[in-house]
């Protein structure tokens, strides 16, 4: 961890005396300073649960030094770019509101199941370019939880309980239409078969408060959750996520058969890949009986260390890279195409700049509109984006072509200890 300097002095920022230095700092607006490198980067201070932590100013990513763990990749570089100032608005302390193009409310009639998906699209109505999927607001809640980078350090101590203590911590100071994003997010709990009725208790305590009540609109939850499996009941199916062995989900046979449509692939390589992790966002209600019944649902496929990937040599890919001991992050496509190709991965252990590695793909194929026709324009990247293009285009790169061995990895830069 890189020094960090609040006023004149270093800051431990995790001891009860940086604690209270930092709390001070907080009712001040004062900033902290990254000393990664020549830079020097700011600091914001935020308070998550009780607690005081430093986070990167909004477009300062690539001002910190690629082994600081503040370091992040360009907007340019992922689909956030288009995003930025539009669905996602970052105020200088820290708040961000969202635009999403899904409903946190129902009006009148539930809402309609989401349209079948085409090529790789998840079963979601299409709202506008410049608000946030479903799908997308797991991508960006898992890249504010920094579950997209890996460093070896990290092995064997990433579990569910982590998983959501992180997320729940991304969700914190995220606003939509005035609405706390983390008052509607329900994450299950670790299920710990001696604290059953404690965990029972905390879910209806979340699922009273979404409750419909005469005169109001009907409030919709998310629900971030591993996929276990999904049955036909008396009447629709049943959804069964892990860490809720107790509380199934229920759904409509119109939009089970729209999930097993879109998600068939990963469905079937995770009953041979035991160690995949499919993460499922979705919308739901809890109806008068008191029961959930899903909305819309979306997916995100992790590996075993929860790094996202897209496509199963993606995941071969990450497994290398991994195996290799290497330090990476995942960028993440938010709304863009599978038409528009990304790094698969930013090694961030090479040396002063990333290394893009790219996996071709010669049967790459443009995604499809609803109704077949050729894929709308992506939208512009803001200003920001684009310069960080300019940025990215000077970044080393890595190719492993389909069918061929790959190429051997850069050299892992060695960071001299100081004395």
């Amino acid at each position: 961890m890189p020094d960090i300097l609040l006023g004149r002095e270093i800051l431990d920022p995790e001891g009860e005396t940086g604690q209270l230095r930092l709390a001070a700092a907080y009712k001040a607006k004062e900033r902290a300073t990254c000393l990664c490198s020549e830079k020097k980067p700011e600091l914001y201070i935020a308070l998550v649960n009780q607690r005081y932590i430093l986070k990167r100013m909004p477009g300062t990513g690539t001002d910190h030094a690629t082994h600081c763990p503040t370091f992040d990749a360009p907007e340019g570089v992922s689909g956030l770019g288009p995003l930025l100032g539009s669905a996602i608005s970052v105020e200088e302390d820290g708040h961000v509101d969202l635009k999403l193009g899904f409903a946190l409310t129902l009006k009148g009639k539930r809402a309609v199941p989401p349209a079948p998906p085409h090529g790789d699209k998840s079963p979601e109505a299409t709202p506008p370019p410049r608000k946030l999927t479903l799908t997308s607001l797991l991508h960006y809640l898992w890249s504010e939880a920094e579950l997209t980078r890996w460093s070896p350090g990290m092995e064997g101590k990433r579990g569910w309980g982590l998983v959501r203590h992180l997320l729940l911590e991304a969700a914190s100071g995220k606003t939509t239409k005035s609405l706390s994003l983390a008052d509607r997010l329900f994450i299950p709990d670790p299920f710990v078969k001696e604290k059953a009725n404690d965990i029972a208790r905390r879910r209806e305590e979340a699922f009273h408060r979404l409750k419909p009540a005469d005169g109001t609109p009907q409030p919709v939850g998310l629900i971030i959750a591993e996929y276990k499996s999904h049955e036909k009941g008396r009447v629709g199916y049943r959804f069964t996520f892990k860490h809720l062995p107790d509380a199934p989900f229920y759904a409509e046979a119109d939009l089970a058969a729209r999930f097993e449509r879109a998600f068939e692939d990963w469905l079937r390589f995770a009953d041979v890949m035991p160690n995949l992790h499919l993460i499922t966002i979705a919308t739901f209600a809890i109806t008068r009986a008191g029961y959930p019944t899903l909305l819309e649902i979306g997916m995100l496929p992790t590996t075993e260390q929860w790094i996202p990937i897209e496509t199963k040599r993606d995941m071969t890919l990450l497994q290398h890279v991994t195996a290799a001991r290497r330090r990476f992050l995942k960028p993440m496509r938010f709304n863009l195409g599978r038409s528009i190709i990304l790094p698969s991965l930013l090694l961030t252990d090479a040396g002063p700049d990333p290394v893009r590695l790219y996996l071709d793909d010669p049967n790459r194929e443009a995604d499809l509109g609803e109704d077949g026709s050729e894929p709308a324009s992506v939208p512009a990247p803001a200003a920001p984006a684009k310069q960080s293009m300019e940025i990215t285009d000077k970044w080393p790169l890595w190719l492993w072509s389909e069918g061929a061995d790959p190429p051997d990895l850069p050299p892992v830069h060695r960071i001299p200890h100081r004395t």
